[in-house]
């Protein structure tokens, strides 16, 4: 009986909200609540309207691209939602707005802008203050974290 006693006991320690909560990679400090869809947020959307409009803003439409959309929530009740331009190594910080076409054209005029190799430094004592750079390490596990957890988009050729 102490034996189902134990194992029940540990079932209800795994079960609980605690463990339940999505794991993220160390980089990630602070760490978010959870992961997040900015297709049904007010401020975002459905992803592939803002994706087709950067793409046409900077002529890149005549190629297919491929795009990774990530959202993480805070505890200020704060949505960030990141995008990963696969074909050009860039991470975009989505800006959000409650005006449709704002929130459409958000991403050309995006919060953040980190190319991998350009903006990415290899310490976290090598961003010194500046906030166009993160490390390169903190931009792998971004990606990687989309690339398992959020939302891929392709975005054939079309005309503007």
């Amino acid at each position: 009986m102490k034996y189902f006693g134990l194992v029940g006991g540990c079932l209800l320690i795994l079960a609980s909200p605690l463990h339940a909560a999505d794991s993220f990679p160390p980089e990630f400090t602070p760490t978010p609540l959870k992961r997040a869809v900015p297709d049904k947020d007010p401020y975002y959307g459905p992803p592939e309207v803002a994706l087709r409009k950067l793409l046409s803003f900077e002529k890149k439409n005549r190629r297919t691209n491929h795009f990774c959309v990530i959202g993480y929530a805070w505890p200020n009740d704060g949505l960030d939602i990141w995008v990963h331009w696969v074909e050009e190594k860039r991470l975009l910080q989505w800006r959000g707005f409650a005006d449709q076409e704002r929130r459409e054209t958000g991403l050309i005029t995006a919060q953040a802008d980190f190319r991998l190799g350009k903006n990415t430094v290899a310490t976290p004592d090598d961003i010194n203050g500046r906030n166009d750079v993160v490390t390169g390490t903190w931009w792998r596990a971004v990606v990687d974290d989309c690339a398992e957890h959020g939302e891929h988009f392709t975005i054939r050729p079309f005309k503007q």
